[in-house]
Formats: C-alpha cells, structure tokens, sequence
C-alpha cells in the first residue's frame, strides 16, 4: 500500500512562516534594544570612572560594581533570547505537525510534545532534520545551551556559547 499523499492547505500555507518570522523579529528586537541599552550604560560609567581619582576606592568600587551588574544583564538578556529562538523552534515544529495531523498524516498527538518526539514524527513523513539543507548541529548546540539555561540554572558564559561543541 502506498502512502497517500498529504496536500498542504490553508493552515499551512503562510500563517505559521508569517507567525514564526513575526515571533523572531519580536526577539530581535529585544535583543538589539536591550544589548543597546546595556552597552550605553557600560560606556557611560567606564567616562565616569575615568573622572574619579584613583585614590577614590569607594567609587571605584562602585562603579565596578555597578559595571559587574550591567554586564550580567547583558548577559541574561542574551540568554532569553536563546530560550526564546528555542521556543519558536519548539512551537512551529508543533504547529506544523499539529497541522499535518489534521489534515490527514500519520502524526502521533503523544508524540509531538517534545523536539526527539517532534524530529521522529517528521522523519516519518519524510523530513528528515538531520539532512541537508537543515543544520541539525547548530540546533543541537543551541539545544544543550538552552537545557544549560532552563533546566541547570546555568550562567552559560560567552566561551561556552562561542565553543558550544564543548558541552556534551
């Protein structure tokens, strides 16, 4: 017995492209408008220590301190913006399949409320993450820095982002 055919419809037609690229602009956004505003703050106390004599500890400390805080955000800012990519992924995997289910593939519901589950159930229907064109390692690495993040309470530090093969 052949497998039928599934034709896309309406429900998957643009609304969930559209959705997706509406949700990752949104996180651009915040990205750029947060890592803006944190960088001026930086630049604005690194001017302000330079005005502080250097016997003056308790400014300086201060300002280090303060210094410390911003980047920290920045930092956290960074990494919500990995939950949120991840997040995006996660539910236009699941819509997609969702969408399938109903019009007909062979989609277990169980099944798609994780990504191993969501990947299974593409390969099944014949996309395959884990060939090309996609790129399953990047999204392997943002994986294990999201769970890092999510799941371990983790401060995943710029080396570990840039070197994310490291975190197996």
């Amino acid at each position: 017995m052949q497998n039928e055919e599934v034709s896309l419809d309406w429900r998957l037609s643009g609304a969930l492209p559209v959705l997706a690229r509406i949700t990752l602009n949104e996180l651009k956004r915040f990205h750029d408008e947060a890592s803006k505003h944190f960088k001026m703050e930086i630049t604005e106390l690194q001017r302000r220590a330079t005005e502080i004599a250097a016997e003056d500890d308790d400014s300086l400390d201060y300002l280090s301190d303060k210094n410390a805080q911003l980047e920290g955000l920045l930092d956290l800012e960074q990494e919500f913006g990995i939950l949120g990519l991840f997040r995006t992924l996660e539910r236009f995997l699941r819509s997609v399949l969702t969408r399938l289910r109903e019009i007909g593939a062979p989609v277990s519901k169980k099944e798609i409320q994780y990504l191993d589950g969501m990947v299974n159930q593409l390969k099944g229907i014949g996309v395959d993450l884990g060939a090309s064109p996609f790129e399953w390692n990047e999204i392997t690495k943002l994986r294990k820095i999201r769970n890092l993040i999510a799941h371990e309470e983790a401060w995943v530090d710029k080396k570990a982002r840039m070197n994310s093969h490291r975190l197996d």
